[in-house]
């Protein structure tokens, strides 16, 4: 965050990938409150910030380059400042202006605002919300009123994604991209909770006066969990390797999925990795709380191959799988190159979040416990880890052919004499 008059030159010299997303980045010197907030996508937004009765506000004023200028922008918050001054409340006349804020509305409200507000809720969740709202939510209630969707429009509305009515093949802006959208009862629940996160924070900015979520009977989110044979594992290794030999997928893709695969890492927490969280000399990596799930210390321990990955990386970045082109800094999307990957072995039905599972299912049919399967995995409580308890059959086996065995001779004793 910095000081200057706001200017094209200065609004444009921001640099979008320091902060967090939809931080103000640049105060003006000149009129009190008045600020520009940048995103990863280079979105440019006027701001205005004011205190009235001793109540912190925020008043979006708008896009920089589409309506505004800077100077357009300086008038608009000399408005809302000369406002403040008489003890007028500029959000009490916008609201007395448009009283039926629109679901639609009140995403884009939310998305803009929301980070600001929910400091500690992580990028990636923010990323995660944006899609299900607007993917599922927006096309099913987004004309409706804020204030007036029922409990019932929820409950038609997790019914309808369940269905699929909101499925489709979304065209992406990247290369060679492009978005399938899903439907089904997974997705239905998880739209329903992105939605009462909304509506909650619609109820604190007094947008609505109740969450029409409340009550709403999810569907049951079943994990699914899918482990790999030792033919899978092979296949896969050889694909990586022939793929990336000739040039099919990116070298830097091809390693991330065997870091991923050796780890049971999960996807962010590898492709965000920076080389000061790395640490080879004691063979670990440490990510900080604020890039770990559980918000908590993560520690993700090191094999062998995993170290020599590491080490065949390029320093020349803080990032260890860099990409210069990519607003974050780093490599953030695999998903093309592990498609190529899993359909030149053969692999199907199968995701990237698999590899974490294989790895766990692997490791518990080695008998190693669930405690230490858990650290691997950096669960918090062994109830997490539990899923994988069915894999360690090979000894319950090996138990019940004894117990079975015993029977049987005692039967053959018996029958002889």
């Amino acid at each position: 965050m910095s000081k200057a008059k706001i200017t094209k030159r200065t609004v444009d010299a921001i640099n979008v990938r320091e902060g967090k997303p939809g931080s103000v980045r640049l105060w003006d010197t000149e009129i009190r409150g008045f600020g520009v907030r940048a995103y990863p996508s280079g979105r440019k937004v006027y701001v205005f910030k004011f205190s009235l009765e001793g109540r912190q506000g925020f008043e979006t004023i708008g896009d920089h380059g589409d309506p505004h200028t800077p100077d357009s922008a300086r008038d608009r918050a000399l408005e809302l400042s000369y406002a403040i001054s008489r003890g007028e409340d500029p959000g009490a006349r916008r609201k007395a202006a448009k009283p039926s804020l629109t679901v639609s509305e009140l995403i884009d409200q939310y998305l803009l605002e929301g980070p600001s507000s929910r400091p500690n809720k992580r990028a990636t969740t923010w990323a995660t919300e944006t899609s299900r709202l607007n993917r599922h939510v927006r096309p099913l209630l987004g004309r409706k009123a804020a204030n007036k969707v029922t409990s019932e429009d929820v409950a038609d509305m997790q019914s309808d994604i369940a269905a699929g009515k909101t499925a489709l093949v979304e065209r992406s802006r990247k290369p060679r991209g492009k978005a399938i959208v899903e439907g089904g009862r997974s997705a239905a629940a998880n739209a329903i909770v992105c939605l009462s996160a909304m509506y909650s924070w619609a109820i604190w900015k007094k947008l609505v006066t109740a969450n029409p979520c409340r009550g709403v009977e999810k569907f049951a989110r079943t994990k699914r969990v899918r482990f790999f044979s030792a033919d899978e594992v092979k296949a896969l290794l050889d694909a990586l390797e022939t793929l990336e030999a000739a040039q099919g997928i990116q070298q830097t893709h091809a390693e991330a999925i065997r870091l991923l695969m050796l780890t049971g890492a999960r996807k962010m927490e590898i492709l965000g990795l920076r080389w000061n969280e790395v640490h080879l000399e004691r063979r670990l990596i440490m990510l900080p709380s604020a890039r770990s799930k559980n918000d908590d210390l993560r520690t993700i321990y090191l094999p062998k191959p995993a170290i020599e990955i590491l080490e065949r990386q390029s320093r020349q970045s803080v990032y260890v799988f860099a990409n210069e082109r990519s607003a974050a800094g780093h490599v953030t999307d695999i998903s093309w190159a592990w498609r190529k990957v899993r359909s030149a072995a053969g692999v199907t039905n199968a995701r990237l979040h698999d590899l974490r599972h294989n790895l766990a299912s692997t490791a518990v049919g080695m008998n190693i416990s669930l405690r230490l399967t858990g650290a691997l995995l950096g669960h918090k409580s062994q109830q997490s880890t539990e899923i994988y308890a069915h894999v360690a059959s090979d000894p319950a086996h090996e138990a019940s052919e004894l117990v079975a065995a015993k029977l049987w001779k005692s039967r053959e004793v018996a029958t002889a004499q």
